[in-house]
């Protein structure tokens, strides 16, 4: 899980990765070596976001599903539908980076 930690201050900014990126494209300019380096293209944001939410919806939230099931319910079929999910939300991620590669 990628977290924005203050150095300073021990403790995390943090945690949403979406807003991390946002923050890199806007709020660390004055620090950066190239300040024009987008992160998070405006005329991309609707599709940025459409992705990143279907993304945590299934993948980040059936992690933490999967993860608390096993612990809770050690029913086989439960687990495998938990696993089975998520494993299917990665696919679909990767079928749709590949796309985009191409």
């Amino acid at each position: 899980m990628p977290v924005l930690w203050d150095k300073k201050l021990s403790t995390i900014v943090i945690n949403e990765s979406s807003e991390i990126i946002v923050m890199f494209d806007n709020e660390f300019n004055d620090f950066a070596r190239n300040a024009s380096l987008d992160f998070y293209l405006i005329e991309l944001s609707k599709e940025i976001d459409t992705v990143e939410q279907s993304f945590y919806n299934t993948f980040n939230n059936g992690v933490r599903f999967s993860v608390s099931s096993c612990a809770a319910i050690p029913d086989l079929d439960s687990n495998s539908s938990a696993f089975s999910s998520t494993f299917n939300a990665f696919a679909q991620c990767r079928c749709t980076a590949t796309a985009q590669k191409a």
